[in-house]
C-alpha cells in the first residue's frame, strides 16, 4: 500500500512477478491475497443474496480487483480466473442467478451492460474461453 508500481517492482521483484503471473499464490504478511479475497467475495454473495429482495435489482459497486473476485465467485470459477476478467473503470456488469436458493455454480450468468451491452455468458462459456486462452 502506498507504493507506485515501479517502487514495488524495484523493492520486491519476485512478489511483483507473482502478482502479475500467478496472483492466487501471492502471500503477503502471511495472507494469500487473492485466495483471501476470493473467499470474502464468496461470503459476500451468500450474505447479499440472503438479504436481497426476492424480486428487483440490487446494486454492488466495486473496484476492479474486488469486481473480478465477485464475478469469478458468482460463476463458481477458481482463484486462477482472477486475471481473466478485464473490468475497466466505469464499466457496469450485470450478474443474475436463476433463483435465490441456487448456489454460485448452478446457473449464474453475467454480461457487461455499460458502456456497451455484451452477450450473456455462463460458467461453461467462461471455462471454454479460459481453456483456449
Amino acid at each position: 500500500e502506498g507504493f507506485t508500481r515501479p517502487e514495488v517492482k524495484a523493492k520486491s521483484p519476485e512478489q511483483f512477478r507473482q502478482w502479475k503471473e500467478e496472483a492466487w499464490n501471492l502471500c503477503v504478511s502471511g495472507h494469500f491475497v487473492v485466495r483471501d479475497l476470493w473467499q470474502r467475495a464468496g461470503e459476500a454473495w451468500k450474505i447479499m443474496r440472503k438479504v436481497a429482495p426476492s424480486t428487483g435489482v440490487s446494486l454492488i459497486v466495486a473496484h476492479g480487483t474486488l469486481g473480478r473476485a465477485m464475478l469469478g465467485t458468482a460463476l463458481g470459477l477458481p482463484e486462477q480466473a482472477f486475471r481473466y476478467f478485464a473490468i475497466k473503470n466505469g464499466e457496469v456488469v450485470e450478474v443474475v442467478f436463476p433463483d435465490k436458493s441456487s448456489s454460485a455454480a448452478s446457473g449464474a450468468k453475467w454480461r457487461k451492460v455499460h458502456p456497451t451491452q455484451g452477450p450473456w455468458r455462463s460458467l461453461a462459456d467462461e471455462q471454454k474461453a479460459m481453456a483456449t486462452s
